[in-house]
Order: structure tokens, then sequence, then C-alpha cells
């Protein structure tokens, strides 16, 4: 997998080099963060918490994301194609087989309408649901909310997606093979669906509703998933930005289907520019699943969570930054792997260096 992104890192790099002499319509971006983690409860694994799907590793050295990235842009086609390893490519992908958990985006698309910004896309893409990604960069918080490691990061289908001429809307739906999944292997054709309305009523105000709906469950177990995101992002000024979110899903019951467990998820998040090279951010959430839909764990209360945490940000380049942020989690129960026994509380401090190429 490595000699694979080195080649295609290398192919990027040539075709960057014409670029001046050739008008080329391929461009390329290489991303890669490490990061290191200290756990106060210092409990006796590598990994911090099993809900924890990025930067899920402590008192070691890791490599969270290591990324090629290339596409292809013209008026009637596009494309992208990127490979990727690190722990957040172990831990999210650990169903797929050994090709497809290396494939952190794959995808085709045509421009039904030449006059419109109506697409068709098909492949292995980032997923529709939230405003958090896997690119640390971009995020107001070194680490991912409990809202985004516990809902896809990516998904594979087809998608179906309108952009208005003012670019206020932005209007998509979905056929996925399902819950953050590339393929259902030994499965017959079974779809999920979803749908995606994005609103930027100002150029500072965005506003997002997100769904999904679908069997997420292998045959045996098979349930109906509801499951629908909402988010709004406002930049306040040059200096102050609020995001919010809130996600809802429910679920059939195993031995049920007239009945439904349900869990939901807020979250709040405040970033303030210091300066052009200095941001700090702060969070509060809270998760909630007392059925174990989607976290399991065997308590009386199920799984009651609350989250707090703090950044600060310094860009050493407009393509590197410097991270480090506490973070702490809050339960009902306890549910904490410590050194000396299980707890309720869990404390980390994490930094991280990104460069972006």
């Amino acid at each position: 997998m490595y000699r694979l992104l080195s080649i295609i890192l290398l192919f990027s790099l040539t075709v960057q080099a014409q670029e001046d002499s050739v008008k080329s319509k391929f461009t390329w971006g290489a991303y890669a963060e490490a990061f290191y983690s200290y756990n106060f409860n210092r409990p006796p694994t590598e990994q911090k918490l099993p809900f924890l799907y990025s930067y899920n590793r402590y008192q070691q050295l890791s490599m969270n994301l290591l990324m090629g990235r290339m596409s292809y842009q013209s008026k009637r086609f596009r494309s992208a194609l990127a490979v990727a390893a690190g722990t957040y490519m172990d831990d999210n992908l650990e169903s797929e087989d050994a090709v497809w958990g290396q494939v952190f985006e794959a995808s085709l698309g045509v421009k039904l309408i030449k006059e419109k910004q109506l697409w068709l896309d098909a492949g292995i893409f980032p997923s529709h649901i939230g405003f958090e990604s896997a690119i640390g960069a971009d995020q107001l918080t070194l680490t991912r909310s409990m809202m985004a490691d516990n809902s896809p990061y990516y998904e594979s289908g087809l998608k179906l997606s309108f952009t208005s001429l003012n670019e206020k809307w932005y209007l998509a739906v979905l056929c996925v093979n399902g819950w953050q999944r590339s393929i259902r292997f030994g499965e017959g054709f079974n779809p999920a669906f979803g749908h995606q309305i994005s609103y930027k009523p100002t150029t500072s105000l965005m506003l997002n509703s997100s769904s999904f709906i679908g069997d997420d469950r292998y045959i045996l177990f098979k349930r109906k998933r509801y499951f629908h995101n909402f988010y709004a992002n406002w930049k306040i000024n040059d200096r102050w930005s609020l995001t919010g979110g809130f996600d809802i899903g429910w679920e059939e019951k195993l031995n049920d289907p007239s009945r439904m467990d349900t869990w939901y998820t807020p979250v709040a998040i405040v970033g303030f520019n210091v300066s052009d090279r200095h941001r700090i951010a702060g969070r509060v959430e809270y998760y909630r699943d007392v059925n174990g839909v989607i976290i399991d764990y065997p308590q009386p209360t199920g799984f009651q969570t609350a989250g707090y945490s703090v950044n600060y940000d310094y860009w050493i380049s407009k393509r590197s930054c410097f991270r480090i942020e506490a973070r702490k989690f809050s339960s009902a129960q306890p549910i904490f792997i410590a050194s000396n026994g299980v707890v309720s509380n869990n404390s980390f401090l994490t930094t991280s260096l990104s460069i972006r190429l």
C-alpha cells in the first residue's frame, strides 16, 4: 500500500510540474498528520477508548492519517482517487478487505445538464453526514467529536447533486451500500438511502440537513435504521465562529420491529482567531445511547457521556499546523478503564502536527 501511495504521489508531482507549460486539468494533494496522546487513566491497552475512531492511541507517537489524492475536473466530467494509511484507516476501515481498506476516496462523476450544476457521482466518497472530516487541519478542534466518530466518515454508491446558480442551495439524494461501507461482501443488493440539503442565506451562515435510511446489519440481525443530522456553521466575524450540531437516530428492536431504540447527540464548538497564526477553540458535547445501538456498554443506564475540550493551534505556515488539546469525558456510570479499576471520568492531553501539500 505504501508503495502504491508513493507511486501516486510521484505521478502527482510530475503532473504538477507540467502545469506551467500545459494547462492540465489534474490536481494533486497530500496530507499527513502525526499525533501523541496521554491518557491520565493509564489503561493497559494502546487504544484510548472503543468509541473513538480517530486519534485513538495513547503514549505512542502515531500517524493518524497519511493520504495522497489526485483529481480530474472538466466541464462535464470529474474524478478523484485517494489512498491513505494510519490509525484512522485502521480503526474506521477495519471491516473492509486489504484493498478497499486503503481507499480513502475513489469516484467518477458526470454533469447531466450542460447549463446546470447537476451531477451524478459514483464510487467511494466522503459522507454526506456531519460537519467534521478526517482532515484534521480543516477542523476547529484537534480531535473529532463523539458525534463524528460514531456516524459515517465515508460511503459508497450513487449521488445525484444539484447546486443553485447563486450557490446558496445544495441538494443531493443518495443510494449507498450502508452505514460506512465500501462493499457488502456475500450479501444481496440491499441499498440504503439518504438526502442532504445545505442552505447559505449569507456568506457567513450555513444550515445543513442530512439523513440515512436503511438496513445496516447482517442478514440475521437486520433492522431498519432512521437517522438525521442537522448542523449550522456561523462565522460571526473575522475572529469568532460557532458550530452547532444535533444527531438523532432510531432503529427497530431486534425482536419487536414495532418498537424503536433511540439515540441522540448534541455538540457545540466555538472558535476564536487570536491572530493569523494563533487560534483557540472549545467544545461541549453529549452522547446518549441507552440501548447500545451505536455505542454498546453493558450498563444499567447504557452509554450516557458528556465531553469537554479546549485546544490551541499554532500555524507554523499556511500548510503546517501544531495543535494541543485537553479533553475530558464524564459518564453516568463507571465505564472507563483505569490503572486502578473502572471509573466514570477520563481525561486526555493530545498534540498533533499536520502538513498539507
